[in-house]
């Protein structure tokens, strides 16, 4: 398979051993060129700091708590444009959605 930013398939399954599920995001760039980025699923410890940031109102420290501890890789792009990173941001939710769960009473 072609994985984005020539992520080799040895790579990704490195990831997938070691994080679980592993996330692309992508951005379309004005010129065309591959931007975005691999992340895993925070865990409960980079969670708990980055609900921390939230409650005490800072919102960025958050953001950056999750960007920092969940990324993989990510291209030139996204760590040197301002506006690149804060897409990928808004996209974390997708990072920490819980999985549907079923209940049955019996």
């Amino acid at each position: 398979m072609n994985y984005p930013l020539d992520i080799t398939e040895d790579q990704m399954n490195e990831w997938k051993i070691k994080h679980g599920s592993v996330f692309y995001f992508g951005i379309e760039g004005e010129e065309k060129v591959e931007i975005g980025g691999y992340f895993a699923r925070p865990s409960k410890d980079v969670l708990k700091v980055s609900q921390k940031h939230f409650k005490d109102g800072k919102e960025y420290d958050a953001l950056e708590t999750l960007y920092a501890n969940c990324k993989l890789f990510v291209s030139k792009d996204v760590e040197t444009n301002d506006h690149y990173k804060r897409s990928i941001y808004a996209k974390f939710g997708t990072l920490i959605k819980e999985s549907e769960v079923t209940e049955k009473k019996f």
